[in-house]
């Protein structure tokens, strides 16, 4: 299935200061984005924006012939970390990932593991999260936007707090999850890890695509 997410001269503003500024680009499935900017380019409004958490000031973000904000829609088969994760402080990683999973079955507790596992996170420890490291914490967040294997993957500075180890293993799952035809967005501050993972790089400044 191929997969496509058009914005079409997007832009928003909050508090009357535009923060996104006619931005037309298309995003398809088989592909890794990464959107490359400093802090405040754009680049978390931008994920808010396709995946239909907010809705533009102007323009239209449109997935498969689908206007987002028209329809009062969030984008389809989404799995999505956006900056820090928001987690239950007082379950583990592992009870967190199966309250979220209950919602839509689609995983066992077995599979959950298997994920925990590759991110090197123990799937027995009982500690709660709110002892978790951030580096710990941050693994839970990138596994719950790819467990469910979602069509399209949002990640917000998945890399903030990784170690080298894990890093790698985001990569190889990232290039996995790409070759399953699935349409994936990255942004990061650090050009070496979209290099490293991404087919296409879009630079971000002042709320535009640059290039």
């Amino acid at each position: 299935i191929k997969m496509k997410i058009e914005l079409i001269n997007v832009s928003k503003t909050l508090n009357q200061i535009e923060v996104l500024k006619s931005i037309t680009t298309t995003f398809e499935s088989g592909n890794v984005y990464g959107l490359f900017g400093r802090n405040g380019s754009g680049k978390t409004m931008l994920l808010r924006c396709i995946s239909g958490l907010i809705a533009p000031t102007v323009g239209e973000v449109i997935v498969d012939g689908l206007n987002l904000a028209e329809s009062h829609s969030f984008l389809p088969d989404a799995g999505i970390l956006l900056e820090e994760p928001k987690l239950l402080p007082y379950l583990s990683g592992l009870d967190n990932l199966e309250l979220l999973a209950s919602i839509n079955k689609k995983i066992d507790r077995e599979e959950i593991k298997k994920w925990l596992v590759q991110f090197d996170l123990d799937p027995t420890d009982k500690r709660k999260t709110k002892k978790y490291s951030q580096g710990m914490r941050q693994k839970i967040g990138i596994i719950q936007a790819m467990m469910e294997n979602q069509q399209v993957i949002l990640l917000d500075e998945p890399f903030n707090a990784l170690d080298v180890q894990s890093s790698g293993v985001l990569i190889e799952v990232i290039h996995s999850l790409r070759d399953q035809n699935k349409t994936i967005i990255v942004t990061s501050h650090e050009m070496d890890y979209l290099t490293a993972v991404c087919d296409i790089i879009l630079r971000m400044e002042d709320g535009r695509i640059i290039n």
